[in-house]
């Protein structure tokens, strides 16, 4: 094996290509053949889209996890794996099993595999050297193919197309919410992007659209395939919805009698509404897509057992809400215009003094994401971020944010990293005033990190520390 240490493999991944991003299947499907590991011995579900993937891989492996099967001996839940990235603070986040992250030597024991396997195949007549998300994403299919579970769920890294993970054939597809991110890679329109992502429908597919409006592009590529459409419903569908649904072949939540309720289709047409149901931790589109996705699957579980999930299921990052030093925080990795506004949807429904800390890579479109908050945030804090070269200069944000709006940048400073940010929020704040760290997988992650130095971390787990990769 080249290395015994996981950090040693990926700091040589990091050096291994030309280019961090380098789409295309060619390179992966020689490796992946020599390998062996292909198809997959599991049901398999892809996600795709530009926001809301992991909370929708979260919200379906909750529900997979209530099935019970049935062995010798009695029954048990079935086995989930998946495959997630960027990571947060280990990247053994990405390549979990029973919802838990795989031990660091199979990791090292996969990659190890994947680098064997490489020296046997020529692409262009030579060994192909893989990029970091390539070679990383053999290595979570070969730990799967020899675990055999009885679920996948894995998320597509950029685009569908021509992304690592769509050298895997899966059974079923769900496309989450699709908006401008990664033009330079994707297109420079939802219409182009939506094309992009459609690359993952499989002819005769099962698809899962999560968000109301999708591009054409999606649509006319599912029906091109033959796929099996299920959408997210654009209204509540309030009279005689279970007919509705069923007919349309629709799903979403609606408001019933005060409560909450859900309603979807299973794969024989017939509608079923979920009433009385708890408003969800996670975004309502993601988790109404999961939910119909599980029923196709045979995986939706009781109405009071729903519920439970609904009210429980969290992410690390994606609105979530920590006690750091008497302050309330709240760590949310949106990266793109469309996300950072349903951060500010969030803050718009909730009251007190905040502020925020923001750092983000320079290819985003920072004034549009700066422009969502705008009034929602009383101080603003401009980090510098750590072992990040593609993030913008905090000057350039700072600049920014006194174009839209000289008030709010003349109550604005900036910072060595996101520790010292915090530290100055706390000294300019009040006890339980709100602090909102966003705009990047690498700030929230920074602002993680603090949490192990035992200043106040009241119901925050430690975690490993650690970088890798940003491809969000």
């Amino acid at each position: 094996m080249r290395f015994e240490k996981l950090s040693q493999w990926l700091d040589w991944l990091e050096q291994l290509h030309p280019r961090e991003i380098d789409l295309g299947l060619e390179r992966i499907a020689v490796v992946a053949k020599a390998m062996d590991i292909l198809p997959l011995p599991a049901t398999v579900v892809t996600v795709a889209g530009t926001n809301g993937k992991v909370s929708t891989i979260a919200a379906l492996q909750a529900l997979l996890f209530q099935l019970q099967t049935k062995e010798e001996g009695g029954r048990t839940a079935p086995r989930v794996a998946s495959y997630t990235s960027p990571h947060l603070c280990h990247f053994a986040e990405r390549i979990c099993l029973d919802g838990h992250p795989v031990d660091e030597q199979m990791i090292c024991r996969a990659l190890a595999d994947v680098d064997a396997a490489r020296q046997h195949c020529t692409v262009d007549g030579a060994v192909p050297s893989l990029t970091y998300f390539e070679f990383t994403t053999l290595a979570a299919l070969s730990i799967f193919s020899a675990q055999r579970p009885d679920y996948i769920l894995l998320e597509v890294g950029l685009g569908g197309r021509l992304d690592a993970v769509n050298v895997v054939d899966a059974d079923l597809a769900i496309v989450t919410a699709i908006d401008l991110d990664h033009q330079q890679w994707l297109g420079s329109d939802r219409e182009q992007i939506g094309a992009e992502q459609a690359g993952v429908f499989r002819h005769g597919q099962t698809v899962v659209i999560a968000a109301p409006a999708p591009p054409e592009t999606l649509l006319l590529r599912a029906e091109q395939l033959a796929c099996k459409l299920y959408q997210a419903s654009a209204e509540a569908l309030d009279e005689d919805i279970a007919q509705d649904a069923a007919q349309l072949s629709q799903h979403g939540f609606f408001p019933r009698d005060g409560a909450l309720s859900w309603f979807g289709v299973d794969r024989a047409g017939r509608s079923l509404v979920c009433e009385d149901l708890a408003r969800p931790l996670l975004a309502e589109e993601n988790w109404s897509a999961a939910l119909q996705a599980a029923l196709l699957l045979g995986a939706l579980p009781a109405a009071p057992k729903l519920t439970e999930l609904l009210s429980q299921t969290t992410l690390p990052g994606r609105l979530s809400q920590h006690r750091f030093a008497e302050r309330n925080l709240l760590l949310d990795v949106a990266h793109n215009p469309q996300a950072v506004a349903r951060l500010g949807e969030h803050l718009a429904a909730q009251g007190g003094a905040r502020v925020a800390i923001f750092a983000a890579m320079a290819d985003k479109d920072i004034g549009a994401m700066l422009d969502s908050l705008m009034g929602l945030c009383d101080r603003w804090i401009f980090p510098s971020l750590q072992n990040c070269p593609r993030a913008a200069n905090p000057l350039d944000l700072q600049l920014q944010l006194e174009q839209l709006s000289p008030s709010a940048a003349a109550n604005s400073e900036l910072a060595a990293s996101v520790e010292e940010s915090l530290s100055k929020a706390i000294h300019n704040s009040h006890q339980n005033d709100k602090i909102v760290v966003f705009g990047s997988f690498y700030s929230v992650a920074e602002a993680l990190t603090c949490f192990t130095e035992g200043v106040d971390t009241e119901d925050v787990g430690t975690v490993a520390v650690s970088r890798g990769s940003e491809i969000a």
